[in-house]
């Protein structure tokens, strides 16, 4: 027998194990089980948080820029079947690509059906199954939450599955549904709202003349001498993404507006209802 021939025969003999293993029962019940509560922190991206996972799993593996819980002791078998909980991030540039990164093709292109699809500007949750036990159940289930906070989108995905299905599957759908419900980002990480005044503000650009009256009429004392935005004819502005200045009070809305040919973006830094500072971030495209 070839070594191939052999790794193909040991495979087909473990996923057979796996499948007796496992049996009718499916996967093991965790939903009783008490949620602990887990800080994480990735210093690389500024950013701090807490979520609750399942007793019993513990940290497998970190990066910079994500950390997975899995179960930290059991069979092979107990470890395979047991949730999975993953937190990741990536710098977010806008509502957009938070909704773009959310997409439920992601899950499609995993063989998972999407049934429910919450949604905000700051805020996705996306619900999913896959496979069909011989009863119709599910054979896994999942959930994604998308959160912008502190100028990066944070990831959870909390999962559970079997070949043969689930053990409990209502309580199944809770657990993971309350893991990634429960990931928290401190509020003043998270990504501030647009605020009315930023919207008036914009709605009276346009020529550069309009630019530098909306400047005078939302700015601090001085503020169009210290900017050159007044300079442009400025179309179709529209926030990207908003944060939270060092200086307590002060929220900075990044917006991007046609000027000519080109697209300009601004961070417009806002104080007391008034724009305190305009920086010119430059051409985008």
């Amino acid at each position: 027998m070839s070594l191939h021939d052999h790794s193909i025969r040991s495979a087909f003999v473990l996923a057979l194990g796996l499948v007796a293993a496992c049996g009718s029962k499916g996967a093991p019940d965790f939903s009783e089980r008490s949620l602990d509560t887990k800080s994480v922190t990735f210093e690389n991206r500024d950013l701090a948080l807490t979520i609750d996972v399942p007793e019993g799993l513990a940290e497998d593996s970190k990066s910079p820029s994500s950390v997975t819980w899995r179960l930290a002791e059991g069979s092979t078998l107990e470890k395979l079947y047991a949730p999975t909980v993953e937190v990741e991030t990536q710098p977010s540039e806008s509502t957009e690509a938070l909704l773009e990164w959310a997409g439920s093709e992601r899950l499609g292109a995993r063989g998972f059906s999407v049934t429910r699809h919450d949604e905000s500007d700051t805020d996705v949750v996306i619900f999913a199954e896959e496979g069909k036990t011989e009863d119709g159940d599910p054979t896994s289930v999942r959930v994604d939450r998308f959160v912008k906070a502190a100028g990066y989108m944070v990831h959870c995905a909390a999962s559970q599955g079997s070949s043969s299905g689930l053990q409990n599957l209502e309580g199944t759908r809770t657990m993971v549904e309350k893991i990634c419900e429960s990931m928290a980002v401190p509020e003043d990480a998270l990504a501030p709202p647009m605020t009315e005044e930023m919207k008036a503000f914009m709605s009276e650009l346009g020529t550069n003349g309009k630019v530098a009256d909306a400047l005078a009429k939302y700015g601090v004392e001085g503020l169009n001498a210290k900017t050159d935005m007044g300079m442009y004819d400025l179309e179709s502005p529209v926030v990207t993404t908003s944060v939270r200045g060092k200086t307590e009070g002060v929220v900075c809305h990044f917006m991007e507006a046609k000027a000519g040919l080109t697209t300009r973006t601004y961070a417009v830094c806002w104080k007391d209802g008034k724009i305190m500072a305009v920086e010119d971030k430059g051409i985008t495209r």
